[in-house]
């Protein structure tokens, strides 16, 4: 399992973030990962999809609230290892 610790509250998390426009779901996982981690990653499959409706989410900066969830894909960094 690959963990980031983040920056802004010191959690431990998997990597992750907003998809770009014209991205797929697989395209986001692997940029965001490149991102946050340096490790360059192909996707193998997906893991599943986890939500929890106690999860919410308030942006200070603007207000909103959000509901997160996480996808979660197995994957291979680019020398082939797991």
């Amino acid at each position: 399992m690959l963990l980031v610790r983040r920056s802004d509250n010191g959690n431990w998390a998997l990597p992750g973030g907003a998809m770009d426009i014209g991205e797929t779901l697989s395209e986001t996982a692997v940029r965001e990962t490149a991102e946050e981690t340096g490790i360059e990653v192909v996707v193998t499959g997906l893991v599943g999809i986890f939500t929890d409706p106690r999860h919410v989410i308030l942006y200070t900066s603007n207000g909103e609230v959000r509901q997160e969830f996480s996808v979660v894909y197995s994957f291979a960094d680019q020398r082939g290892d797991h």
